[in-house]
């Protein structure tokens, strides 16, 4: 599986404006990736809730919250 993952994540490396990827299992774990570029933090948001991720040394941290009219810093 390992093998064809990476085969998978550097054809999409190859593609216009794709500069990073991040496959997880069904747990949330991180089973591969590949960038050119790594984000300081990552943001996704929807009607109701943000996520935010993000890196630091050897961690990633992730928050889920409700959506509040304040910025999100």
């Amino acid at each position: 599986m390992e093998a064809k993952l990476e085969l998978v994540m550097e054809s999409m490396l190859r593609r216009p404006n794709v500069t990073g990827i991040m496959f997880t299992d069904e747990k949330g774990l991180c089973v591969g990736t590949k960038d050119g570029k790594t984000p300081t933090m990552i943001q996704f948001d929807s009607d109701s809730e943000q996520l935010l991720i993000k890196q630091r040394c050897n961690l990633t941290g992730t928050v889920m919250k409700t959506r509040s009219e304040e910025p999100v810093v």
